[in-house]
């Protein structure tokens, strides 16, 4: 079947093939807006007790299949449309995603809900955390550096061979279990001013912030990372903009471009010596005076 809707779709013009496109866009919105509404009367039946899961997380993932984030997401969405059943027309409309809706949820009132869901109908998550951000800041969080459990490694493959008898010889390949994810790096607005970062960095690099910290304390005396980033960034950016753009940095903070630096450039001790001994420019008019015509 999905070899005849491949072969149909090379058929189709650009104009055709978008708007099928748009079509099924539209479908997905309203069968995740029906999904959501599943998922209310479900909870509102409290059926995830009936077929002995913990919770709907635990219904969502083991008796529909669902992935983790599709269950906190879904769930979620859920529980604000139960709160605030205008949330369902945003879903179905497509005007608001679900990822968008999982950042506004906690800070829905009976009194913001209809300005909030406007105000973020279009958007995309960011902009949404963006938007929430700037409209219930939150307080900077405490620099911390912390160490990481170690990953597990991947252990070699070891064959290992049947004992000899009459049946022949069989192998098995033992492998350990995946290596576990590292945490992902984190950039999440705190406020319209403020960021929040999290990553994880090698040993090396602990290593590095460490001893600059030590040869800033004059300017740095709390040894507050966020300078040393600031600093360092400012550092970076002045080098590749020299490398890629053929920028210099001038004393007012302004970067030029390669032309202009070099115009802006003062003249050379060499060009100097050879402008001195040129004569002045009145006896340049004098000789093209009395130059014959040819």
């Amino acid at each position: 079947m999905l070899e005849a809707v491949m072969a149909k779709l090379g058929d189709m013009s650009d104009e055709e093939l978008l708007a099928r496109l748009r079509g099924h866009v539209g479908k997905g919105n309203v069968w995740h807006a029906e999904l959501i509404a599943y998922l209310v009367e479900v909870e509102e039946r409290r059926l995830d007790r009936v077929h002995a899961c913990s919770s709907m997380w635990d219904f969502c993932t083991r008796k529909l299949g669902m992935s983790e984030g599709e269950a906190h997401r879904r769930i979620a969405a859920a529980r604000a449309v139960r709160r605030f059943p205008q949330v369902l027309g945003f879903i179905e409309r497509g005007e608001i995603r679900l990822c968008a809706l999982y950042a506004l949820r906690k800070h829905l009132t009976s009194d913001n809900v209809d300005e909030l869901l406007r105000e973020a109908s279009g958007k995309s998550t960011r902009e949404v955390e963006k938007m929430v951000a700037a409209r219930f800041p939150r307080p900077d969080v405490p620099t911390c550096v912390e160490p990481v459990a170690p990953r597990a490694l991947l252990s070699p493959v070891s064959p290992i061979v049947a004992t000899h008898t009459d049946a022949a010889p069989t192998w098995s390949l033992s492998l350990a279990a995946s290596p576990a994810p590292g945490p992902r790096p984190r950039v999440e607005p705190l406020s319209a001013t403020r960021y929040r970062v999290e990553l994880a960095v090698s040993a090396g690099t602990k290593d590095k912030i460490d001893r600059i910290k030590d040869l800033m304390r004059h300017r740095n005396p709390t040894g507050d990372l966020e300078i040393i980033l600031e600093a360092s960034l400012a550092l970076l950016l002045v080098q590749l903009e020299k490398e890629r753009l053929g920028r210099r940095v001038v004393p007012g903070g302004a970067s030029l471009p390669r032309r202009q630096r070099r115009a802006s450039r003062p003249p050379s001790s060499r060009l100097k010596a050879r402008l001195e001994h040129l004569p002045p420019p009145s006896v340049w008019r004098r000789r093209r005076a009395i130059r014959p015509h040819t």
